[in-house]
C-alpha cells in the first residue's frame, strides 16, 4: 500500500498528540470515509491533497458533508498539501473551513488549541487561510529539532503488515535549492523563503536524527534498512555530513538508502556516504538526453557527469539507479515525428558537429526537389557529438541517386530514407 511511511501525516499525528488528542488514519483509495466517520466521531478532518488526487479528496468530502448533516455533529474539515499550498482556490471551492499552505506543523499546533476553546477564528495563524481570515502569512518551520518525532503507530496501527517490510524511512532536512521544472521546490522557495530572511534548507541535528532512528529501531522491530527521503540528502561534503558519517557507523551500524543528484556524486561526498553504511542511492538522470535534461527539465548535467558519478559509487560498494520522466518529452517529439513521416518522406541524416547542412540542401535545390528541414534534437548522439536532421520531401523520382549524392558529402556519417509506409522504428 505504502512504498514509505507518510511522514507527513505521521509528524502532524505526533503533534495531535503531543496536545493530547487522538488520531487515525483513513487512505480513500483502500476505503470509504464513512465506517471511520461512525467509529470514531472526530471533531476535525484532515486532508492532506495531492493536486492529482482532487476528484478523490471530493468525493469524500461530499461524504463528511452529508454525515454533519445526518448526524448534527460539527466537524472541522481542513485541507492541507501541495494541492491547498498552490492551489488556494480550493479553499472556497471545497467550502472548507480552513486550508494550510506549506508547513503545518506550527499552524496545526494552533489550531488545535483555537477548535478547543470552542473558536473558529483562525486569523493570524501562519500559513492558513479559512473564508473569514483569507490574508497568507507565510511561515517555514527552521528549527528541525523542535518537533516531535514521528507517529508511526498512526501507519502500523492501520496496517500492521507494514511493520514486516523492515524499512523505516526519516527526514533529515525540508528545501531543496534546485530548479526542476517538473518540482514545486522552486515555487515553494518563491513562496516561503525568498526575501523573507529563512534559510533554504532546515535541517535537524545529527545527534537528532540518530536519537529518532535508535528509539524506532528499539520500539518498531526488525528494521533491516534506513531509507533517508530527504529530496536531496547531499549536496556537497560538510560538518553536518562529517559528523554523520562518524556517528551513524558507529551508533546505528544499518545499511541506508538516500536521494542524490547526479552532478552531487563527489569522491568525497561518496567516501563519506559509504564509510557510514550507505549502501543504495538513487541519483535520477530523469532523461538520457542531454537538451531535455537541460532546456526543459532544467538540470544542467552533462552525460560525462552522470557517468562518472555512477562509476564512482559502483567503486566504492554503493548501488545505484536512477529514474525518468524526461521520456513524456521524448514521446511527444516523437509523435510530432511519426505523424511527419505517416503523411510524407523522410531522408534522415546523421552528420558530425562540423558539417554544414547547406551542402545538403544544394543537393536538393538543384534537383527541385520540394523539402523541409527539421532536427531531431531528441536523438543527438553526445557519445559520437553527431547531430540528426531529417528532411521532409514530395517525390524523388531517382532517390538512389539522392542518397549516394548525400553519403558521399564529408562529415556525413549515415544515411537512411524512410516512404511514409515505413515503420518509424527499423
Amino acid at each position: 500500500m505504502f512504498y514509505a511511511e507518510p511522514l507527513g501525516a505521521m509528524q502532524l499525528s505526533a503533534i495531535c498528540k503531543a496536545k493530547g488528542h487522538q488520531t487515525k488514519l483513513v487512505v480513500l483509495s483502500r476505503e470509504s470515509i464513512l465506517p471511520a466517520l461512525k467509529e470514531f466521531q472526530p471533531d476535525i478532518i484532515g486532508y492532506s491533497v495531492m493536486s492529482a488526487d482532487e476528484e478523490l479528496f471530493e468525493e469524500a468530502d461530499l461524504s463528511v458533508r452529508k454525515f454533519i448533516e445526518d448526524s448534527g455533529k460539527p466537524i472541522i474539515r481542513i485541507m492541507g498539501g501541495p494541492h491547498p499550498t498552490y492551489f488556494p482556490e480550493v479553499l472556497e471551492k471545497f467550502g472548507l473551513d480552513a486550508i494550510v499552505r506549506g508547513d503545518g506543523d506550527n499552524a496545526l499546533s494552533v489550531l488545535l488549541d483555537r477548535i478547543e476553546a470552542g473558536s473558529k477564528d483562525f486569523s493570524g495563524i501562519p500559513n492558513t487561510m479559512s473564508p473569514d481570515s483569507p490574508d497568507f502569512q507565510s511561515e517555514v518551520v527552521t528549527d528541525m529539532d523542535s518537533l516531535p518525532y514521528n507517529d508511526r503507530s498512526l501507519i502500523y496501527d492501520y496496517d500492521p503488515e507494514f511493520l514486516k517490510v523492515g524499512i523505516r524511512s526519516f527526514l533529515t532536512q525540508r528545501g531543496c535549492p534546485y530548479k526542476c521544472t517538473y518540482c514545486f521546490n522552486h515555487t515553494f522557495n518563491e513562496m516561503f523563503i525568498k526575501g523573507k530572511g529563512v534559510p533554504l534548507l532546515r535541517r535537524c541535528s545529527v545527534d537528532r536524527l540518530i536519537a529518532e532512528i535508535k528509539d524506532v529501531v528499539a520500539r518498531y522491530p526488525v528494521v533491516r534498512f534506513i531509507r533517508f527521503s530527504d529530496d536531496v540528502f547531499v549536496i556537497r561534503k560538510d560538518a553536518w555530513l562529517e559528523e554523520f558519517s562518524e556517528k551513524y557507523a558507529k551508533e546505528i551500524g544499518l545499511p541506508f538508502y538516500c536521494l542524490l543528484r547526479p552532478n552531487g556524486l563527489h569522491q568525497d561526498v561518496l567516501e563519506l556516504l559509504a564509510k557510514a553504511g550507505c549502501k543504495s542511492i538513487c541519483a535520477s538522470t530523469e532523461s538520457g538526453v542531454e537538451e531535455v535534461r537541460r532546456v526543459v527539465l532544467k538540470r544542467k548535467m552533462p552525460a560525462e557527469v552522470i557517468i562518472d558519478g555512477f562509476a564512482r559509487a559502483r567503486k566504492l560498494g554503493i548501488n545505484i539507479h536512477a529514474n525518468s520522466i524526461g521520456v513524456v518529452v521524448v514521446i511527444l517529439r516523437r509523435i510530432r515525428f511519426t505523424k511527419d513521416i505517416k503523411n510524407n518522406n523522410m531522408l534522415i541524416v546523421k552528420y558530425s558537429n562540423n558539417f554544414d547542412i547547406d551542402k545538403i540542401k544544394n543537393i536538393f535545390n538543384k534537383k527541385n526537389i520540394d523539402y523541409e528541414v527539421r532536427n531531431i534534437n531528441i536523438d543527438k548522439d553526445m557519445k559520437n557529438n553527431e547531430i540528426v536532421y531529417y528532411l521532409i520531401y514530395k517525390n524523388i523520382n531517382n532517390f538512389e541517386k539522392i542518397v549516394n549524392d548525400v553519403s558521399k558529402l564529408s562529415g556525413v556519417n549515415s544515411v537512411k530514407l524512410l516512404h511514409s509506409e515505413t515503420n518509424l522504428f527499423i
